[in-house]
């Protein structure tokens, strides 16, 4: 079950400076450091194996990425593991591509 954590405080119209998504909270350092961000809430998708947690982020020149985290569980076995870990980095990176590229695909309808 994918349970979005989400406050008041994220969904306010943003007429003090911070994007509708900024958590406005210790995470966001956009107007107390030189080199400030804004960041958003934690998005946290529990599965089966472990969960992925995403926060989007904006640099004070504008810049936007999103962080990506997966926290899985790997073999016991060391072997096993170090293959599983190489897999999910490949497999990581080539969803990625697949999803920054088809993003950008003539006639792909924008979300609403």
């Amino acid at each position: 079950m994918n349970r979005l954590r989400r406050n008041v405080i994220t969904t306010r119209p943003a007429r003090d400076g911070h994007p509708y998504w900024c958590a406005r909270d210790h995470s966001c350092t956009a107007y107390t450091l030189p080199t400030g961000e804004h960041r958003s809430d934690l998005l946290v998708w529990a599965t089966p194996y472990g969960k992925f947690i995403a926060t989007r982020v904006r640099t004070r020149a504008g810049k936007d990425r999103l962080e990506l985290r997966a926290v899985v569980r790997l073999d016991p076995n060391q072997r096993t593991a170090h293959h599983q870990a190489q897999r999910l980095v490949i497999g990581m990176d080539l969803a990625v591509r697949d999803a920054l590229v088809a993003a950008t695909r003539p006639g792909r309808k924008a979300a609403a």
